[in-house]
């Protein structure tokens, strides 16, 4: 073959190669995903898009948990969600330009959780205890502030016993049973159209991604506050109560707890030798015994107690993305088609120990880890499983700032939902180089011994210590809630 024949041939692969749509990806549909007119559940679907489809990729909302894709064949174009996306090598979600664009002329763009105007003849409450003014009509939503007793508020509406209320300029939902109500009662409210409902009540077809505005990013005050929250913090409340009533009325067992994690919970010793037998409490935590016994119970899905059990939402390299990813579940398995999903259906437990955050603090971006956080206390929520929300341990020269700033988001969205945190980054700053192993800094120090407390253990090493800690909040919710 002469050089220019090389030549012509060559230049000829390259322009079919740009040209033909069957090559053109950016990435590849998880599943099937609704493609809508703008960033978010709140904007109607267009179309759906399969699974395992090529798409192209043109830009991001300003998270970046939305992205604006179209088909290879060009006939499909509009925003699903980023996280069920396989980006290819060569596309980084932060580098995508910003859009806000609106697909479609003269779309209507449906608030699903509360109303979007007030009516003119207000009737007025009064709020009769400490009340989380929320997103929507359920305790799984989002608290937008907070309201004293004695507050008067505007009642606009109601929906299954719950009550959508304004104040200055808070305007929100609050549980009826906390609001007294002024010349009218609760059935003769106007019902607010347009909500999805109870949440537990309706088949759960697509995860509501829930867009949070990410805080400033004040390291010195961000790390004041990780100081501040004790190890084992709200740990017990009106909440807490309220997601385990839940829980019961679906089933839940109250002697079965889940994991979801990364490699920290997956791969580490992480609370399997109390379900061995293979521990030693040693006096000073002898009165964790009764727990140990609580838990050590045969679960759903055959092992042999918690403690034990290898979950499907807790995997080496997960990032908080992973737990909602259907490629890391078999079919046969489980029909849920997601990790943190497949998990609590194959188990129901009435407990979540969560850690997620060292993986995402070098591989994720902040507005995408706080979606998840938020989305994953969220689906735990509706499932009446307590979510009990980890801060992870990280030695302060190992992208110590940007660990700072990812363990307030989980303090942010414990927060938020009003549920316990273990503050597992505090109680380790006492550890020799914080607990963490700086020739693998993503995991924890580990001696010889995980479950055995008589020596100090805990006083050395990460792992010990994290068991330890993990085991004081499940005495402390078995005494107080799940005992009950």
């Amino acid at each position: 073959m002469t050089k220019k024949s090389f030549f012509v041939l060559l230049v000829l692969s390259l322009i079919l190669a740009i040209s033909s749509p069957a090559l053109a990806r950016d990435g590849v549909t998880i599943s099937n995903l609704n493609v809508r007119t703008g960033p978010g559940t709140q904007y109607p679907a267009m179309t759906q898009i399969s699974a395992q489809s090529n798409i192209i990729i043109e830009a991001r909302n300003t998270v970046g948990d939305w992205i604006i894709i179209r088909s290879a064949d060009d006939t499909v174009r509009g925003w699903v969600a980023s996280r069920y996306v396989n980006f290819a090598d060569n596309i980084a979600l932060v580098n995508l330009p910003v859009s806000e664009e609106v697909i479609g002329a003269n779309v209507e763009v449906v608030d699903t959780l509360i109303a979007p105007d007030a009516p003119n003849n207000v009737t007025t409450g009064e709020i009769t205890g400490r009340m989380f003014v929320r997103v929507g009509p359920d305790i799984n939503y989002i608290a937008l502030g907070q309201l004293e007793p004695t507050t008067i508020v505007n009642v606009e509406g109601q929906y299954n016993s719950w009550v959508l209320i304004n104040h200055n300029d808070l305007r929100g939902w609050v549980y009826s049973p906390f609001i007294k109500l002024n010349g009218v009662e609760l059935a003769n409210l106007p019902i607010i159209a347009g909500v999805e409902g109870q949440p537990t009540q309706s088949p759960i077809t697509e995860l509501e991604i829930i867009e949070v505005p990410l805080p400033s990013r004040d390291i010195a005050a961000m790390e004041a506050r990780l100081r501040s929250i004790p190890v084992h913090h709200n740990m017990v409340n009106g909440t807490v109560n309220q997601i385990f009533a839940r829980g019961r009325e679906l089933g839940n067992n109250p002697r079965v707890f889940m994991k979801v994690g990364d490699s920290v919970t997956a791969t580490q010793p992480f609370m399997s030798g109390f379900g061995r037998g293979d521990y030693n409490l040693g006096e000073a935590y002898a009165d964790l015994e009764p727990t140990i016994e609580w838990f050590n119970v045969s679960i759903q899905s055959g092992a042999a107690n918690s403690f034990v059990k290898d979950s499907l939402a807790a995997q080496s390299g997960f990032t908080s993305s992973a737990i909602f990813d259907g490629l890391w579940v078999n079919p046969a398995v489980c029909s849920s088609g997601r990790p943190l999903m497949c998990e609590y259906d194959l188990n129901k437990p009435s407990v979540a120990i969560v850690l997620l955050g060292s993986v995402d603090l070098r591989l994720s971006n902040a507005g995408l880890f706080q979606n998840n956080m938020h989305m994953a206390t969220n689906e735990l929520i509706k499932r009446g499983v307590i979510p009990v929300l980890t801060t992870f341990p990280n030695h302060p020269d190992v992208l110590g700032e940007d660990a700072i700033y990812f363990n307030n988001l989980i303090l942010n969205t414990a927060e938020a939902y009003n549920v316990p945190v273990i503050n597992l980054w505090l109680a380790t700053q006492a550890l020799p180089d914080a607990g963490i192993n700086l020739a693998d800094p993503i995991h924890m120090t580990q001696g010889d011994t995980y479950f055995h407390f008589d020596l100090g253990q805990e006083n050395l090493y990460g792992v010990s210590l994290r068991n330890l800690m993990t085991l004081q909040a499940l005495d402390i919710l078995r005494i107080n809630v799940l005992s009950q």
